[in-house]
């Protein structure tokens, strides 16, 4: 589960779309690359073109192994998803942050197992 903030003004929201620059295809793209693995990602709710989030809450379905194998060990429980989460911001940023990242409960769904959502 990562918990990301971002800038949208330069994004077509958040759903990955064709020959669209997105903040879906970008935090998959770039997790994708790093892991060696297709990710595809669930978010709590999707955002529009030009629409900012703090703390929007996003799930990607990885294997134990597969984060093992990206930190190249297998490091403290924790220690290596601090490690993804700051890896993806330096990536992704300034635009994109993942405040944290962290194992989801036993089937946890980003959208559906939402209890609320604000909007301003």
């Amino acid at each position: 589960m990562l918990l990301v903030a971002y800038d949208g003004a330069r994004f077509h929201g958040f759903a990955a779309q064709p020959g669209q620059d997105t903040v879906g295809g970008a935090l998959a793209d770039t997790l994708s690359s790093m892991t060696g693995h297709q990710v595809s990602l669930t978010c709590a709710g999707r955002t529009d073109a030009g629409v900012h989030a703090l703390g929007q809450v996003v799930h990607a379905d990885l294997d134990g192994t597969v984060l093992e194998k990206w930190a190249g060990c297998k490091p403290e429980p924790g220690t290596v998803l601090e490690r993804l989460a700051t890896s993806l911001s330096h990536q992704l940023g300034p635009t994109i942050t993942v405040i944290e990242a962290r194992v989801a409960l036993e089937g946890f769904h980003a959208r559906h197992s939402a209890t609320s959502r604000r909007y301003r």
